[in-house]
């Protein structure tokens, strides 16, 4: 479920990565933990990969596209709301 994910930095903020669209996924607790530290070269090492594409930041259609199905903020758990710049619908 959505309260149950996690924000992982691709590129570690401990190595030098950004907190920004870019650099954002989400990820399980567990993936989360197992991955630590490491950089996308590096998940080789605990039989990983990322899943999908790369992370990038959103165009306005996506947000927009988004904010239409009525994101309550508060169902998408701590440290998500930060990334949707549009008011909440209905907390």
């Amino acid at each position: 479920s959505l309260k149950e994910l996690t924000l992982d930095h691709v590129h570690p903020r401990s190595r030098g990565g950004k907190h920004r669209w870019d650099n954002v996924v989400s990820a399980c607790g567990p993936c989360n933990y197992r991955k630590a530290s490491l950089t996308l070269a590096e998940l080789s090492e605990v039989d990983m990969k990322l899943r999908g594409q790369l992370p990038r930041q959103p165009d306005y259609y996506q947000l927009q596209a988004l904010a239409s199905h009525h994101v309550n903020r508060r169902s998408l758990g701590e440290g998500w709301a930060e990334w949707l710049p549009f008011p909440d619908k209905g907390s």
